[in-house]
């Protein structure tokens, strides 16, 4: 409980971004985890409270970062670098600690199926461990360590796909994700990776019942520069059906801050050009 309350108060201070006072607070908090973990060392709710805890105090320092990805860094890029690192590993602990869990309840008797349908809890860690690495990524990104960034997209989008199948309602997430590594494909010359990462992440967004906003913008984006893909690979009428519905999806998105309504903005001339230039 300790732990719970100064993680809030960390929240309350990082959105006041009072990074210094939210750092105290994280690091308590892991303090308190850290006795309860030597009482209880294969606690996985503890496991994985603190590697969420070390997860915000990473991103301290970065602002509030908006859905669509705006590259921001933190005062010291390498220490940033270096508490991720730190980050996974607890994750990989926690992970860890849900699977010795599940292995116990189900028993030896299971048979070869055992650990198939991994559950719930282990669903929740894998997720927070692919904001994770999409966090991580973002942060490569922006320090145009692209191979690396890439890497960890990846990885995000791996974890997704155990998580969607658990809760399909995290479609969206894996969307944006999939945005994220069709950006840096893209960037890196890898044309038939990014078309990839377009395809099934448009699939994701273009599902019923999901929101609109930034949703509509990863979508309308990636439909904009898959687009330019096919056009580039002389694929005309693909082109232009990609083209026409990311335009269309792009100029009715709402729910966009202004700042993102210029990256909209953009791209919406950027498929203009692409299709009647």
């Amino acid at each position: 409980m300790k732990a719970r309350l100064l993680r809030v108060a960390g929240g309350v201070q990082a959105r006041l971004r009072e990074w210094d006072e939210a750092a105290v607070c994280y690091r308590d908090a892991i303090d308190a985890l850290d006795e309860l973990l030597q009482v209880a060392p294969d606690h996985p709710e503890a496991r994985l409270s603190k590697a969420m805890l070390l997860s915000a105090w990473a991103g301290l320092g970065v602002g509030p970062v908006s859905p669509a990805f705006s590259p921001r860094q933190p005062g010291d890029p390498e220490a940033a670098l270096a508490r991720h690192a730190e980050v996974l590993v607890a994750f990989d602990a926690a992970l860890a600690g849900f699977d010795e869990v599940r292995s116990q309840q189900q028993g030896p008797e299971q048979g070869p199926e055992r650990g198939t349908d991994r559950g719930p809890d282990r669903a929740r860690a894998a997720f927070w461990k692919a904001i994770e690495l999409r966090n991580l990524g973002d942060l490569q990104r922006s320090l145009s360590r692209r191979r690396a960034a890439l890497q960890s997209y990846r990885a995000a989008v791996r974890l997704l796909d155990e998580v969607v199948a658990e809760a399909p309602r995290q479609r969206s997430e894996r969307g944006r994700t999939l945005q994220r590594a069709g950006e840096v494909a893209r960037e890196l010359g890898r044309a038939a990776e990014a078309a990839w990462a377009y395809e099934r992440g448009i699939a994701d967004l273009v599902a019923p019942n999901l929101p609109g906003g930034y949703d509509d913008l990863a979508r309308g984006t990636m439909s904009i520069h898959l687009g330019e893909l096919y056009l580039a690979a002389s694929r005309l009428e693909e082109a232009r059906a990609y083209l026409q519905e990311g335009l269309e999806v792009l100029m009715v998105a709402t729910g966009i801050a202004e700042d993102d309504q210029l990256i909209r903005d953009r791209v919406i001339n950027r498929g203009k050009n692409l299709l009647h230039g």
